[in-house]
């Protein structure tokens, strides 16, 4: 829970709903393969409903994101925890092609940044989170 409440102090607010309410909405992740992002197997940040996402932000499709923030200065989406290890692996992998240097990743977690927007992705047990702010 840790990364989870950096990942909200991060995003400047809190998320409501339970665990259990999230883990009753997951969809199994179909990760697309590393390295170049095929528009086939993503969708940007704004086919899931996010207006002020970073242009060319994608994730791979099939996500179930169980609750977000949209503001003009930070985005934040939720998924289930089941999601969390497969899309920190995911990023990690594709972020370059997207225009980002990954400063730190782990098993769990991933620490970007680019040009005009930055970002961190974490999990564990109960959710797992992805934050863009623009700098």
């Amino acid at each position: 829970m840790a990364g989870l409440a950096g990942l909200l102090l991060l995003a400047g607010c809190g998320a409501t709903g339970s665990a259990a309410e999230a883990a009753a909405r997951s969809s199994a992740l179909k990760v697309p393969a590393a390295g170049v992002v095929q528009a086939a197997s993503t969708r940007g940040l704004q086919a899931y409903g996010f207006t002020h996402a970073p242009a060319g932000f994608v994730l791979p499709q099939g996500l179930d994101i169980v609750y977000g923030i949209d503001q003009a200065n930070v985005v934040t989406a939720f998924f289930p925890a089941a999601d969390g290890g497969h899309l920190a692996t995911w990023l990690a992998a594709n972020l370059p092609a997207m225009g980002y240097r990954v400063e730190a990743s782990s098993a769990d977690s991933v620490v970007f940044s680019g040009t005009t927007w930055s970002g961190a992705f974490t999990s564990d047990s109960d959710i797992a989170a992805l934050t863009l702010r623009h700098q």
